[in-house]
């Protein structure tokens, strides 16, 4: 039985396709995951820069005095 230690497939068009569907599906959703993420570092990136300006912290810390 020499030569025959591996199989050859044949080609299954529908299993294919499904496959190339599921593979589009998962990398659609990916790409939004990581839109979603980078949207959410960015817009706590700019919160975490507002309020670490000195004078919104001075007012955080003083609630009663208004900078002059």
């Amino acid at each position: 039985m020499e030569g025959t230690d591996h199989v050859v497939a044949t080609c299954d068009m529908s299993t294919d396709l499904s496959a190339m569907v599921v593979f589009h599906m998962v990398k659609e959703v990916l790409m939004v995951v990581a839109c979603w993420v980078l949207y959410w570092v960015d817009t706590i990136g700019t919160l975490i820069t507002n309020f670490s300006d000195i004078d919104h912290r001075w007012i955080v810390t003083n609630p009663n005095k208004m900078p002059t």
